[in-house]
């Protein structure tokens, strides 16, 4: 799997994908975390702080 970037494609709605976070206060603190797109909105698990940017995704993976 690869990254693809949020300016190329968004994934489908309410579907749960593995985001990259730049966090923009702290790019220390980029990391990678679980979310979804709605809305025209990213949301991830525990939230979302204002200087916290998707730029990435990619599908999660199928369950072994």
């Amino acid at each position: 799997m690869e990254w693809i970037k949020t300016e190329d494609r968004l994934p489908e709605e309410t579907v749960r994908v593995v985001c990259w976070v730049n966090n923009e206060e702290t790019p220390r603190w980029s990391t990678y975390q679980i979310g979804m797109f709605e809305n025209e909105n990213w949301y991830l698990n525990g939230g979302r702080k204002h200087y916290e940017i998707v730029t990435h995704w990619m599908p999660l993976p199928d369950p072994p």
